[in-house]
């Protein structure tokens, strides 16, 4: 039960955060950071210490019993705890997520153009053409062949064009009328001169001998249609740009049959493409489901491998290898004769200053808490994400604060009262000292190390906020954990 209760605190804690995520609404970028302070609790200095204290007053007078250390227990709970801690929390406070979490920063990045069309929009910028009636900034469309250009448009329309050719990679047939011009062959005349145009357009209707050449600019002034003068068509061989290609005859005349008040608009829509199959959608869904989830198992296990994790499990294998462990302790006689003890002294005196580095790490968190937090500034001058008041943090704080040191207290208590009543079975004589260490792990606060975590993997701004949410637990602490802790022996003493 030992060995596997840290899932069970990682569990609980996970919903508490997502709760207490779902109450105040924080920024996005701040989500992992109040999961890792809710799920991850103080396993190895703090409930030592607690455990020390209270066990020693729960012994007979003038004699220590080993049995009843509730440290012992302890030891067993933290040897997967680190794995936990550096595996996941290294993957919740990595920096390589930051882009995801911090949904402004990826609004403010530029986005990349291809050398190509970059290229083209300069290249458009060059063939400005003034037209002598005041018209200026027209592009032009060159030819295929390599010709001269065959008629000058208006540069919002070539806009308009590129824009839909690059979304839909479709072409289609573009009416210049409804962007505002009416066309003869060259050059363009304003939707004000529609009105003469229109009466002219009458008169050829009426006179039914002017023969094939009139049909043909009555064809081109009804259409609307942008068709290259006939000395164009014959330098180019009727090739023109791939971004506005000619009518047919057979659409110009089909345009010409309608009055001029209902010739059909082609509005610029991409072509539709047939829809790919419910069932290819839900394959497609389900494998990148399972690649995104490979690769998040994948960076966990890589975080997990982290030196403080490797070394509890390699001190696991030893402690439980009673060869292994006669190497590095002298298990017979306590006499310091085995032939690796030295390396176990030098290892003793480096974990006995686990607590004082302890309280450094509080020192600077208690530090940073205090201070004001400032918004980062990306390069183009405006801010990095999305910026909080002092009001909305002290929300989080205090959301984070409670959920942490009181709403998971009465959970773990709720849960171990449960237990103890209609499932387990524990001997009388470590029966207390066992639910003291089970229920010890739910009011500490947030591990010290999940602040190291923070300033080995995440940004700047990610770290401040994180060492503000362990440095409130801490001033916290001396009300809310004196409640949680006299809670937890009540519930340890009861029969």
């Amino acid at each position: 039960v030992l060995l596997v209760w840290p899932f069970v605190v990682l569990g609980l804690g996970l919903l508490v955060g997502q709760f207490m995520i779902y109450l105040v609404q924080p920024p996005k970028w701040q989500h992992n950071c109040i999961l890792a302070a809710t799920a991850f609790a103080n396993a190895m200095g703090m409930p030592i210490t607690l455990m020390d204290v209270i066990g020693h007053n729960f012994q007979p007078p003038f004699e220590y019993n080993p049995v009843l250390d509730p440290s012992m227990f302890q030891s067993i709970y933290v040897i997967l705890n680190p794995v936990l801690q550096w595996g996941l929390g290294g993957w919740l406070l990595s920096s390589e997520d930051d882009s995801e979490l911090q949904g402004g920063e990826e609004e403010d990045k530029p986005k990349r153009v291809s050398q190509e069309e970059e290229d083209d929009s300069q290249e458009d910028e060059k063939t400005s053409i003034d037209t002598g009636d005041g018209s200026a900034g027209f592009g032009t469309f060159a030819s295929t062949t390599g010709g001269p250009p065959v008629v000058a448009v208006p540069r919002r329309v070539v806009e308009q064009q590129r824009n839909s050719f690059l979304r839909s990679k479709v072409l289609s047939v573009v009416s210049l009328e409804d962007a505002g011009y009416d066309t003869e062959a060259s050059p363009f005349v304003p939707r004000g001169a529609r009105r003469n145009r229109r009466e002219r357009i009458q008169e050829k209707e009426e006179d039914s001998s002017d023969g094939d050449d009139d049909w043909q600019v009555d064809l081109e002034e009804r259409a609307g249609l942008l068709i290259p003068p006939p000395a164009v068509q014959q330098q180019t061989s009727g090739n023109v740009s791939f971004l506005m290609p000619p009518i047919s005859q057979q659409q110009a005349q089909q345009a010409a049959l309608l009055p001029p008040s209902t010739v059909p608009e082609q509005p610029m829509q991409p072509q539709k493409r047939s829809s790919p199959t419910k069932q290819a959608v839900a394959n497609n869904g389900s494998s990148k489901n399972s690649n995104d989830w490979a690769r998040v198992l994948r960076k966990i296990a890589s975080k997990a491998l982290a030196p403080p994790a490797v070394g509890a499990m390699l001190g696991f294998v030893v402690a439980a290898c009673t060869p292994l462990r006669g190497l590095f302790v002298d298990l017979e006689h306590r006499a310091d004769n085995a032939p690796l003890e030295w390396i176990f002294d030098g290892i003793l005196t480096l974990a006995q200053s686990a607590i004082p580095v302890n309280m450094c790490v509080v020192g600077v968190n208690l530090s940073i808490a205090t201070q004001r937090r400032t918004t980062p500034v990306s390069s183009n001058g405006k801010p990095a994400h999305a910026t909080t008041s002092a009001r909305d943090d002290a929300k989080t704080f205090i959301a984070v604060v409670l959920g942490k040191m009181l709403v998971l207290p009465l959970i773990g208590t709720l849960l171990i009262y449960i237990l103890k009543t209609y499932f387990w079975s524990v001997p009388q004589d470590i029966q207390f000292q066992f639910y003291l260490v089970l229920l010890m792990n739910f009011v500490t606060p947030t591990a010290n190390v999940v602040m190291v975590i923070a300033e080995l993997g995440s940004g700047p701004e990610s770290k401040k906020f994180m060492a503000s949410l362990i440095g409130w637990q801490y001033i916290a602490a001396p009300i809310l954990l004196s409640l949680t802790v006299m809670m937890i022996v009540w519930m340890a003493v009861l029969q």
